[in-house]
């Protein structure tokens, strides 16, 4: 039986990604040869291959609930009020990551012409708030068109 996440008693693991932990496994299982550790059992360097005894972790994606546009336009109404309805908006109606609504700043905000340009971005470093000057890649320097 192979190790999984929270495989030791009390230890509770949660995974924001699948990539780093695949990335993980083929470094842990080859370490840059896929038969390096094959080899060296084979060689006597090491009694056994411990990397057989941890199962390749699964590539699939999890499943993520999406709400009906009834269920958009109800939770709207219901934060109507709320003192962060335009984030709440901007999300729904934009696609927009948090670090990027979260980095919006006036200036990119074009109320007459009914968009938003993405410039900055607020991220977490080192449990501190970081301003980004740019999106992580050119896909996510673009232009945004506001509902009117």
């Amino acid at each position: 039986m192979g190790l999984g996440p929270g495989a030791r008693k009390g230890v509770q693991v949660r995974i924001l990604s699948r990539a780093p932990l695949l990335t993980g496994h083929s470094a842990i299982r080859g370490l840059g040869d896929p038969q390096a550790l094959g080899d060296a059992v084979k060689l006597g360097k090491v009694p056994r291959n411990v990397a057989d005894a941890v199962d390749k972790p699964s590539a699939a994606k999890p499943a993520h609930d999406i709400w009906t546009p009834e269920q958009l336009r109800a939770f709207l109404a219901e934060v109507r009020e709320d003192r962060l309805y335009a984030m709440w908006l901007l999300f729904a109606t934009t696609g927009m990551r948090r670090g990027e609504v979260a980095g919006l700043a006036w200036e990119d905000v074009d109320l007459l012409a009914a968009q938003v340009r993405i410039n900055w971005t607020l991220g977490v470093v080192q449990n501190k708030p970081t301003w980004k000057p740019r999106p992580k890649s050119a896909a996510g320097e673009r232009l945004m068109r506001l509902t009117r």
